[in-house]
């Protein structure tokens, strides 16, 4: 089993008694099977044997009982290393196969090549393919919470930080007739619970679905696995699972272990501990190592029209974020007062972001508030009715749920606080086609041009066509950019 790391409880100070989910994109995902060469674990070895470990997994993935690889002339020595490849690399694989083995194999004599790869199934066709249908489907899920519009580093940050807020680290757990189940990439996924190579496959997975490349790495003396991510050409360390808090609340997600250099990674600091005794294929750049704001969050950090938003813990200010230069901006104070007992509170801020329909949500200790970043308005919309404050909140479906908890060294409990009014979908538009008459020429950079000195109004299918650049907003830099594509 491998170790999950714990972190440092909260400690209460005294003070002077006085002192009182994600919008969806529209873009539309379909999960399927992992694309080849996504993910690796045994770079090498994978990449001399891509042949046989896409012939294996497309045998598995039709439930073939005895899988012939005599061909191939895999030595019995490297049936462990094919093993892994297969089940580390193709994480669907898992979800159709015993948890404790997943394969065997048969061979002559040691001498010679492997016979036979025998899949250990552990359900049938039928319970299978259902079983695959429900991990495509939760895949799904998280894949809406991304959009074409965003560059990977915030693919990358997205998914981490809904994994994070979704997963709970539950090693194994024991059912009411006293069976004992092992976590496995579908209880991940599906389930919400698990340990770090279901954390790191999962999150391989959705990677892979957007396109982002990935190197799975194991250190035995630590006994534990974790991601090495690529974005623009380079890769990072990042470790999803010690950056779930261990008292599981909702919204919560540290960035200690988000994208870091491989000699960083490999040092203790004030945020973090090393990670030591692991091999790679792909060194890990340092370009995030100075990054200190974004490895800072200790809440989830959301994508709203085109900004990512946080909340920091050090000005206990809700703020923009900068990805090219790790600059936050201040928006609005979210600080409160949590109470440790008598006239003592705990320090920090405890608060956690939603983004939806155009607005952010957070929470104080009595109450949930709106905040539009368009406007500076901030709205009350809800008030906490428990005897237990609030330490974070979650939206499922069109929910807000606020986690109520005696203190933020314990998980908490979900509770319903506010029901998020429902969003038209957004009308049907090309982008550029401003005018809607099927073309992109010069009368749709004079319609932006008539907008934006007040002449004319656009409805909502004008507007998102004349946002030629993707950036949340309607300027002069759409006229440029019309202009550019109409002259290209």
């Amino acid at each position: 089993m491998k170790n999950r790391r714990f972190f440092t409880k909260v400690t209460a100070v005294a003070v002077a008694a006085v002192m009182a989910l994600s919008m969806f994109s529209a873009t539309a995902f379909a999960a399927g099977r992992t694309p080849a060469g996504y993910i690796q674990e045994n770079a090498d070895f994978e990449t001399a044997h891509a042949d046989v470990i896409e012939y294996i997994y497309q045998q598995t993935m039709q439930f073939q009982e005895r899988i012939n690889i005599y061909d191939y002339n895999i030595s019995v020595s490297d049936y462990a290393t094919l093993r892994n490849s297969l089940i580390g690399t193709y994480p669907e694989l898992t979800v159709l196969l015993d948890n404790l083995y997943g394969y065997s194999y048969s061979y002559y004599s040691s001498e010679r090549p492997i016979v036979e790869f025998v899949p250990q199934y552990g359900y049938s066709a039928e319970e299978g393919a259902q079983r695959l249908e429900r991990f495509y489907d939760m895949a799904d899920y998280f894949l809406g919470f991304v959009s074409d519009d965003m560059d990977d580093f915030t693919k990358a940050l997205v998914l981490h930080d809904e994994l994070a807020i979704h997963g709970e680290y539950i090693a194994q757990k024991t059912l009411d007739d006293g069976t004992t189940v092992m976590s496995s990439d579908y209880s991940q996924m599906v389930e919400g619970w698990g340990r770090c190579e279901t954390y790191t496959e999962v999150y391989a997975y959705l990677l892979a679905q957007n396109g982002i490349r990935s190197e799975i790495i194991d250190s035995s003396s630590m006994q534990h696995e974790w991601l090495k991510v690529q974005l623009d050409g380079k890769y990072y360390n990042v470790d999803l699972t010690w950056d779930d808090p261990i008292y599981d609340r909702p919204g919560k997600a540290s960035h200690n272990y988000f994208l870091w250099s491989d000699e960083e990674f490999q040092t203790k600091s004030s945020v973090k501990d090393a990670h030591t005794d692991y091999t790679y294929a792909h060194a890990a750049s340092a370009d995030y190592d100075a990054y200190d704001n974004l490895h800072g969050f200790n809440s989830q950090v959301c994508w709203l029209n085109g900004n990512l938003y946080a909340i920091d813990e050090n000005s206990e200010q809700l703020v923009l974020y900068d990805r090219l230069t790790d600059g936050i901006t201040p928006l609005k104070d979210v600080s409160g007062w949590w109470s440790a007992g008598g006239y003592t509170y705990w320090p920090g801020v405890f608060s956690s972001l939603v983004a939806y329909g155009g607005l952010l949500y957070y929470n104080s200790p009595d109450a949930v508030y709106s905040f539009n970043p368009a406007t500076g308005e901030t709205e009350k919309v809800a008030d906490n009715e428990a005897t237990e404050e609030l330490y974070g909140l979650r939206r499922i479906d069109n929910i807000l749920y606020g986690v109520n908890a005696p203190n933020p060294n314990v998980t908490g409990t979900l509770t319903a606080l506010y029901a998020l009014p429902a969003i038209e979908p957004e009308p049907d538009y090309t982008l550029g086609d401003v005018n809607n008459d099927g073309e992109i020429d010069i009368r749709d950079a004079t319609e932006v041009q008539r907008y934006l000195v007040n002449y004319i109004d656009f409805d909502r299918a004008q507007w998102l066509a004349a946002d030629f650049d993707l950036d949340g907003s309607v300027s002069v830099t759409d006229v440029s950019a019309i202009q550019r594509f109409i002259n290209r």
